[in-house]
């Protein structure tokens, strides 16, 4: 049986390929098979014409057990830094769920632990008719929230919360991400939360900036997600 869970966030640039890794690392030492997958990425460089590099696709191909291509792992990819709507418009190409969906599957047949990376926020739009939480929506997969802890979180992680609920999808938690006891308000930020989103916090994750070298899948608790 596949378990499969999306990961979205309260903005781009959060820290949902930190978490989306530390969870296959995690699902991956008590014996999954893992894999991660992110639908679509932006801000991709072209290395040569079949070369394409991106941080996050990388860094989910590293952290994978299965050793894919990287149009397995992301199978649209824009060189833009920007929404994937506008990039998909800029570039001529529209956004083919088919596609989407298909490499979803494929990699269902191949891993039983599957971890999928969103693109920006809950809302980010891949046309004018579609956003990726329609997609999500969709294929009824389940929801993990990473809150990067900065000034304005409490809003953001709530709004977000209250959208996936309205998408009638169920929030297995929520992580803390980038979090330190040094900084201003972080530890009254935690707290509202805690008691403010109905979901279980699953992880707390510290601000480093070497977290790759750091053994940070000890920071998601998982009897939440196995």
């Amino acid at each position: 049986m596949n378990r499969c869970f999306f990961i979205t966030g309260t903005d781009t640039d959060v820290g949902k390929t930190v978490v989306s890794c530390i969870m296959l690392k995690k699902a991956s030492n008590v014996g999954y098979t893992t894999v991660g997958y992110k639908p679509v990425s932006t801000g991709v460089s072209e290395k040569s014409s079949l070369n394409f590099i991106n941080s996050d696709i990388s860094l989910l191909r590293k952290y994978s057990d299965l050793k894919l291509s990287d149009s397995e792992i992301s199978p649209i990819v824009f060189s833009q830094k920007t929404s994937p709507n506008i990039a998909s418009r800029i570039n001529g190409r529209e956004i083919n769920l088919e596609v989407i969906n298909f490499g979803l599957e494929n990699l269902k047949r191949k891993a039983d632990f599957i971890v999928v990376e969103g693109v920006g926020g809950w809302y980010t739009p891949l046309s004018f008719d579609m956003k990726i939480s329609d997609w999500v929506k969709s294929r009824e997969i389940p929801i993990i929230l990473t809150v990067s802890f900065k000034i304005g979180c409490i809003n953001h992680a709530l709004l977000t919360v209250e959208a996936v609920q309205n998408s009638n999808l169920k929030i297995v938690g929520w992580v803390a991400n980038r979090f330190s006891l040094k900084k201003k308000f972080h530890s009254n930020y935690f707290y509202s939360l805690l008691h403010m989103i109905p979901y279980p916090c699953i992880g707390i994750i510290p601000d480093i900036s070497d977290w790759q070298s750091y053994p940070m899948e000890k920071y998601i608790k998982s009897r939440y997600i196995f």
